[in-house]
């Protein structure tokens, strides 16, 4: 770490933290950082994770993961006197590059990864970050910090995460709504008490599905149980309802969620409560999976196709065509 000189304590004390954090991240966006974020250390969870990991093997050939054993999630054993962890995330998929189907349908030309396609981004990034650590101590004086970017042993997807960057995928990329995983990250340690940043909740298909309201029967199936009883989703969904309390899709929820732990009768109340709080395709579409005769399910499905935005895969789920529900009037 680069360590703060002897006359910086005075002018560290003074500094109004969260006023500095700000220019840090306009700062950073300025030399071409799509987001900059602060994370703490305390990465106890994810160091018991890897851990767990590395204990299973699914390194596989990647020795370097187990060599540096826990200090890939203890910043401060890094890097000593660390206390905060600046992130910062650059997109690297040049607006004017080809989609990769139309290149790969090529076969005389070679395809280059997307990340490839610039310079070298070890150089890039690191040499941005010095610029961001550059313009801190022209503001604040010496202080200690440290660059990193690909370079170090570093759980950088988390440290991303836990300063609000975006969440961690399935693939264990890290994520954002606009850019995908198209992009580098690099970090730099310091040892100053900059105020950290609040992660981004984690999303599955059912947030996107409350947000954009991309309700599908896909979708319902991959409602985890977990989520589907989140009070933090209960209460956000109660709230863009305009209510207060249970609302239709809160109990068509926690339905899912005791369908999910095998616990079906529950779960058809909890769908009944719904349709009677407003009856919807959704509602009797749970219904229909759950009926225990041939046409008890039929007349679910009825209903749910009465629905003016129920979709065409009810129809495929029963093998009817899509005009069904003209049939039988």
């Amino acid at each position: 770490m680069t360590e703060p000189s002897a006359q910086q304590s005075d002018s560290v004390a003074d500094q109004d933290w969260r006023s500095l954090t700000a220019n840090i991240r306009r700062w950073g966006q300025a030399l071409g950082f799509q987001e900059v974020g602060v994370a703490g250390t305390d990465l106890a969870i994810e160091e018991a994770r890897m851990l767990e990991w590395l204990a299973a093997g699914r390194h596989g050939a990647m020795d370097y993961m187990a060599r540096h054993g826990a200090t890939r999630a203890r910043p401060a054993e890094l890097v000593p006197g660390t206390i905060r962890v600046i992130t910062a995330r650059m997109n690297y998929r040049p607006p004017a590059a080809r989609a990769s189907n139309d290149v790969l349908g090529e076969p005389d030309k070679a395809f280059i990864a997307r990340y490839a396609l610039g310079r070298d981004y070890h150089l890039v990034l690191r040499r941005k970050l010095q610029h961001l650590a550059d313009r801190i101590r022209a503001k604040i004086g010496d202080f200690g910090y440290r660059v990193f970017t690909d370079s170090a042993p570093v759980l950088e997807v988390a440290l991303a995460a836990k300063s609000g960057l975006g969440w961690q995928g399935k693939h264990t990329l890290l994520l954002t709504r606009d850019a995908g995983s198209w992009f580098f990250l690099g970090e730099i340690y310091t040892d100053l008490p900059l105020p950290v940043s609040t992660p981004e909740a984690s999303r599955s298909a059912w947030d996107d599905l409350v947000d954009d309201g991309a309700f599908s029967p896909a979708a319902l199936d991959a409602v985890p149980a977990e989520f589907a009883t989140s009070p933090r989703w209960t209460a956000a969904l109660a709230k863009s309802a305009g209510v207060q309390g249970e609302t239709w899709l809160h109990a068509l929820m926690l339905g899912l969620a005791a369908l999910n732990e095998g616990r079906a009768k529950d779960a058809a109340d909890l769908y009944e409560r719904s349709v009677t709080l407003k009856p919807t395709w959704l509602g009797y579409r749970q219904l229909a999976l759950g009926a225990a005769t041939h046409d008890t399910a039929e007349q679910h499905y009825l209903s749910a196709w009465s629905i003016s935005d129920a979709p065409p895969e009810l129809a495929d789920e029963m093998g009817l065509p899509v005009d069904y529900g003209l049939l039988i009037i």
